[in-house]
């Protein structure tokens, strides 16, 4: 539980960051429409609610992304599209 409520500051933070700075919107509709992308993957979109969940990681291109607990990677593949891999 601790390491949750560190993880959501630390995350709070880092948005008001890069609101504060004047962060540059990424074009996230065109990551999830790349050609490259599975099947699998572009229906999870809606449930996963990806056009939502990359606004607001805030995740742009050149910065460093981690994702804990990845999982299968879907979300992983996001983050490091939006940063330029």
């Amino acid at each position: 539980m601790r390491a949750a409520t560190l993880f959501a500051a630390v995350l709070s933070g880092a948005l008001a960051f890069a609101s504060f700075t004047g962060a540059h919107a990424q074009d996230y509709a065109a990551i999830l429409a790349a050609p490259d992308r599975t099947d699998a993957d572009k229906q999870n979109d809606a449930k996963r609610q990806a056009a939502q969940f990359l606004p607001f990681i805030g995740a742009r291109t050149g910065m460093k992304v981690l994702d804990l607990g990845a999982g299968a990677g879907y979300s992983s593949e996001l983050m490091a599209r939006s940063v330029g891999e």
